[in-house]
């Protein structure tokens, strides 16, 4: 009996350890080192691997609805919200964090006034140019700011605000990461 109880118990611990999987993980650029840190600590906890794939929230929807197969995908809300309401992915949504968005300015060059929405509205059409990321969520929020505080017209009409390529996926980079959690990485 204790060899049968010692068998059985070597097979379950063979199995267990066999059993590992590989997790395919969508994310956007947004959370990139929340959720790559994430995907470590479970990797470590589990004995299970992750490939992790990082691009711009609507590139990644895009290929969830293309039919890319995936476990787990990490985006913003109305990314998400979509892919729920189509079907693509089961909810309801878990919302992990939050982010939020920056000013910054050329090394030397004085601050802008910024703490309040008219300040901010004034810094912005006094700036020489304004960039912002192209097509990440950050980007299309920044623009419909822009709007909702009836500035856009004005700020795009005379090219003061730009859209600029971003790293890792951003708009006209035509550049994809996947990588594991472990530090894999590849293009």
């Amino acid at each position: 009996m204790k060899m049968l109880v010692a068998s059985a118990a070597a097979l379950l611990f063979t199995v267990s350890a066999t059993q590992a999987v590989e997790i395919k993980v969508l994310s956007g650029n947004g959370p990139r080192a929340a959720v790559r840190e994430l995907c470590t600590q479970f990797e470590r906890a589990t004995g299970n691997t992750i490939a992790l794939r990082f691009g711009v929230n609507v590139d990644v929807k895009e290929k969830i609805e293309a039919g890319e197969r995936f476990d787990v995908v990490v985006g913003n809300p109305p990314i998400v919200d979509a892919l729920i309401k189509d079907g693509a992915v089961i909810g309801p949504r878990a919302d992990i964090g939050r982010s939020g968005l920056g000013v910054a300015v050329r090394a030397g060059a004085a601050k802008p006034d910024i703490a309040s929405v008219d300040a901010f509205k004034r810094a912005l059409l006094a700036a020489k140019a304004v960039a912002y990321p192209g097509r990440g969520a950050s980007g299309i929020y920044f623009v419909s700011l822009l709007d909702r505080m009836g500035i856009k017209a004005e700020m795009q009409g005379n090219e003061v605000v730009r859209m600029v390529p971003t790293k890792d996926g951003g708009a006209n980079s035509g550049r994809e990461r996947v990588m594991g959690c472990g530090g894999r990485e590849s293009s």
